[in-house]
Parts: structure tokens; C-alpha cells; sequence
């Protein structure tokens, strides 16, 4: 298949990356909510484990596991995936699955957002080098992120953009209480309302989010006894390519002020995305 058409499936399985009733009424489950986002959002870093499940029309589900630490004041995180599971796109399994362990590192200390991506299974096209280098900016500008890239990216890589979407979080309710971690959480559910979050989070992410087809994501939230968000989930379906796809995704955060260095590759090491060549046939 294509250079770029196997890289983009690979960027999109994992870029990603990732909102009561009783009490004191839904107006108090909602600035629960949001307020929770906003004090997890202002933790300087954290540790991120990702369960990702994805339906590309008759294909699917595409099971995704990742780990990896999060900056949240740079807005940048480094994350291993097991993207095997994609393989199946490419219209085989995966011979030896080590081949599409995948190390993804997310730069947002600029003005626009860089992600990178090492997999052994793409190293035959990539001239030597080990990176894949994508400027999510300038994918936003040409409308070649859909809303899946988006959602994984945010949330795979960045859980405060995620985080963001639950600022823009209505429809609230108090499920339940959950222990997570250890941690004795209450559960709320709510929706999304993309235009809205567009407006909030701004910047490349936004413009990603008004390019979607969709109106609103099913979020559900589990917050801590100490006001932190410790698992967020969400699940929506999607139009791609005539076809219709579906994503769940899990992320769980946990160890709140980790120690991070996160280091982007060297320019020399990587490859554009935008600049690689579709192979014949």
C-alpha cells in the first residue's frame, strides 16, 4: 500500500490523541465537572494509561493500549503503543507484533503542536531515519486531521485538551461512586457540545473540532475525592470516507506531579509527514 496511506493509518490508530441527579442538583454535578477539569488541567504533569477501541466501517474492533507521561504545562507527552492491531488495515496480521510497538511523543511547547512517531514497521520507508514528524497546525489548516486523529491526539498525548472538551460538558448526571486506583471517585455522565468546545480550546485543536461531522461526544468522568479527574471516557460514532467509524476511548490518570523529561528527536532523525511519497502498486 501507499507510504503515506500506511503511516496516516498508523497516525491515525494513535495520534489519539484524550465530561446530579440528587445531592445538590445537575447545576452542582456540572461545576463538579468542571471544575475538576480545571484543577486536573493545572497539574504540572501525569501518568496516562490509554484503552482505545476503534470500528472503521466492516473493520474493527481495532484494540490500542498505551502508557506514557504527560507535561502539562508544555503541553507535550511521550507514550509507547501496541498499534498491532492496525495491521489488520493493511490487509494482513501482524507477523511479529514487536514490529508495531510504537513510541509516540507529542512537542507543544511551540506555537504549533509537533507529533512524533517511531515504529519499527515503518522504518523501510523512511530512508534510514526512525521518526515520523507531523505538524498538527498545519494538518488543521488543511483539513487533514479528522475528528478521531483529534480525540486521540488530545487525549493519547495531551489529556488537558481533553480535559478542555469538559469545559464545554452538558446534559449532566451523577451515576455513582467507583474505587479507581485506590481512589474513591463519583461518576458523572454528560455530552460534549463540539461548536462549543471548538470555540474553548481553540487554536489547532479547535479548528479540528469545527472541521468534524459531529455535534456532540458521550463523555463519562470519574473525579477523585481530592478534585481531580481520574478516568474520562468517551464514545461517538463518526462519518470517514463515506463509511461509518466508531471510537471508545478510556484514559485513566494517575501519580499527579511525576517527574517528566520529554525530549523531542533530532531534526536529523525524522521524516515529514507532509513530504513522503507514495511507493507504485
Amino acid at each position: 500500500m501507499a507510504r503515506r496511506g500506511l503511516i496516516a493509518l498508523a497516525l491515525t490508530a494513535a495520534a489519539l490523541s484524550t465530561a446530579a441527579c440528587g445531592g445538590g442538583g445537575a447545576a452542582n454535578a456540572l461545576q463538579s465537572v468542571a471544575s475538576a477539569a480545571t484543577k486536573t488541567a493545572g497539574t504540572q504533569s501525569v501518568r496516562v494509561h490509554m484503552d482505545l477501541s476503534e470500528t472503521v466501517g466492516p473493520v474493527g474492533p481495532l484494540d490500542i493500549v498505551g502508557d506514557g507521561v504527560s507535561n502539562n504545562t508544555t503541553h507535550s507527552a511521550d507514550m509507547t503503543m501496541d498499534l498491532s492491531a492496525i495491521s489488520t488495515l493493511t490487509g494482513t496480521r501482524a507477523a511479529n507484533p514487536d514490529q508495531w510497538k510504537a513510541r509516540m511523543i507529542l512537542d507543544g511547547s511551540g506555537t504549533s503542536p509537533l507529533l512524533y512517531m517511531q515504529m519499527p514497521a515503518l522504518n523501510q520507508y523512511l530512508s534510514g531515519k526512525k521518526w515520523v514528524k507531523a505538524d498538527l497546525g498545519a494538518l488543521a489548516q488543511k483539513g487533514g486531521v479528522n475528528l478521531s486523529q483529534l480525540l486521540q491526539t488530545a487525549g493519547n498525548e495531551d489529556p488537558t485538551q481533553a480535559l478542555q472538551l469538559l469545559q464545554s460538558v452538558g446534559n449532566v448526571n451523577k451515576v455513582g461512586t467507583a474505587t479507581i486506583g485506590g481512589v474513591n471517585t463519583t461518576e458523572y455522565t454528560g455530552s460534549v457540545d463540539v461548536k462549543k468546545a471548538a470555540a474553548a480550546v481553540g487554536s489547532s485543536y479547535g479548528k479540528l473540532l469545527q472541521q468534524s461531522k459531529v455535534s456532540s461526544i458521550p463523555v463519562d468522568v470519574w473525579i477523585g475525592s481530592d478534585g481531580l479527574v481520574r478516568r474520562l471516557r468517551e464514545n461517538f460514532s463518526y462519518p470517514v470516507d463515506g463509511t461509518s467509524s466508531t471510537t471508545n476511548l478510556t484514559l485513566s490518570l494517575t501519580d499527579f506531579g511525576v517527574r517528566t523529561a520529554i525530549t523531542p528527536p533530532p531534526a536529523d532523525q525524522t521524516v515529514d509527514f507532509s513530504k513522503l511519497k507514495a511507493l507504485g502498486g
